[in-house]
């Protein structure tokens, strides 16, 4: 369950960082969890003054927003990745499908 909760017993949901750019305004009026997995002890990494590190990389996979299959890839750190595979197949697993974001709550209950 690791792979498909957060530390909250939610359901992952995706960054803001990890929404398609083109369509990234449309995507964020909903939440879109995500099935994650974690590949570690990849190649070594030489930083900057010597400092070694591990890749490893997180793929995150959900919905695709728009029927096709599509791919962000980002470095949030040196040597680490993150994958986002938006797929329609996860479309048509319930608990994967985006859902509303409630806006009083994004606004801090506050109603405008």
């Amino acid at each position: 369950s690791e792979a498909i909760l957060a530390e909250d017993g939610q359901l992952r949901r995706l960054d803001p960082k990890d929404l398609l750019p083109d369509i990234k305004t449309l995507m964020q009026q909903k939440h879109w969890p995500y099935v994650m997995q974690q590949y570690t002890d990849g190649n070594e990494c030489v930083l900057a003054g010597g400092k070694k590190v591990v890749r490893s990389v997180e793929a995150r996979i959900a919905c695709s927003p728009d029927g096709k299959i599509n791919l962000l890839v980002r470095e949030p750190d040196f040597c680490q990745y993150v994958f986002v595979v938006y797929s329609p197949a996860l479309c048509g697993v319930a608990q994967f499908k985006p859902s509303e974001v409630d806006l009083k709550t994004a606004r801090g209950g506050k109603d405008e």
